[in-house]
């Protein structure tokens, strides 16, 4: 934080609609925030995979455009951040090609290029910016490799992107199974969700770490499992902001993750019938546990071919159960 954050005290994004990334993994971290309510979601996030490192924003806006100090500095510091150890700062503009003269101006050798350049140009490339859109056809699954592999041996890769939009422009398609940067990043820890989040400063959005521990899906998760455990005690607000930052995740993972859905399965069901919302019974804040149960069995419903749909345990309270002998149509 104190390389990706030095002289930034707020960044302004203008006409920008920005949305949040999902953090959930070991070596990831939440970097900025925005608001969603009265909680908080990352828009900037880093992890380390293998030797190399990745930065995911929420926006290209959160880097591209104006030509503030505090946008400078975090332009310069994500590039070095990203290079890492390397002694070299080759960087390869196959997106957000409007970066190239602040990343000129902090010393950085800076190519622009196209997809077809790749994956040959990584071996010249020390830090990739590429819109993870570009990796979503299925013909694509070599070149996501050969980028993990990049990334893996000391590369940097940098994508910025509200979900929402894509999501927009990809109706049929789904942003934690299909965007193509997500199949990149996902098994680094962190991915584009969708959503939309609003400033946390006057002007823009605040480098001032504030609540950044919670928003980590994985540091959420284990906060609740200690709750439940009756090992530590959440107020109102603190379950309020593990459930919004478990919400988002859970929706943004893809159906395969290793790293945070099995936990999250094995938390949601120990809630039992507690998760079951009954006009009785609500769920409320007051049941963690079954908020989060329900969550995810929202988000696997709304997955779910046809062929594997069941009724929910809830929809026998509302709005009744099928009768045993109505005809299946």
């Amino acid at each position: 934080l104190d390389a990706l954050l030095k002289g930034v005290t707020e960044i302004r994004t203008p006409g920008c609609i920005v949305g949040p990334v999902a953090v959930f993994g070991d070596e990831a971290f939440p970097v900025m925030t925005g608001k969603s309510g009265a909680g908080r979601l990352p828009i900037l996030a880093a992890a380390r995979y293998g030797k190399g490192r990745v930065v995911l924003a929420g926006h290209g806006g959160v880097l591209v455009g104006g030509d503030s100090p505090d946008k400078t500095a975090l332009v310069a510091n994500v590039a070095r951040w990203l290079c890492g150890a390397r002694q070299t700062r080759r960087v390869l503009l196959v997106d957000m090609q409007e970066l190239a003269p602040t990343l000129r101006s902090a010393r950085f050798e800076v190519r622009t290029g196209s997809l077809s350049d790749l994956p040959e140009a990584l071996a010249q490339t020390d830090v990739l910016c590429l819109g993870g859109g570009s990796l979503t056809p299925p013909n694509r699954k070599p070149l996501v490799e050969a980028i993990a592999r990049f990334i893996e041996n000391g590369g940097g890769y940098f994508d910025g992107i509200p979900g929402w939009g894509w999501q927009q422009l990809n109706p049929n398609l789904s942003l934690a199974e299909d965007y193509g940067g997500n199949k990149l990043t996902a098994r680094m820890g962190l991915v584009i969700a969708d959503g939309m989040v609003d400033p946390t400063g006057k002007e823009g959005f605040l480098a001032d770490r504030s609540g950044l521990e919670l928003t980590h899906g994985g540091l959420a998760l284990k906060a609740l499992s200690d709750h439940a455990a009756g090992v530590r005690t959440l107020d109102k607000a603190t379950l309020s902001q593990v459930g919004l930052t478990l919400s988002n995740a859970a929706g943004a993972v893809p159906p395969d993750d290793r790293v945070l859905l099995p936990r999250l399965h094995r938390l949601a069901e120990s809630a039992g019938e507690s998760a079951v919302p009954t006009e009785k019974h609500p769920v409320g804040l007051d049941n963690p546990l079954g908020r989060i149960a329900c969550v995810l069995q929202n988000i696997e419903m709304r997955r779910a071919p046809v062929s594997k749909l069941r009724a929910h345990p809830a929809a026998a309270d509302f709005p009744g159960a099928v009768p045993a002998d109505a005809p299946r149509v």
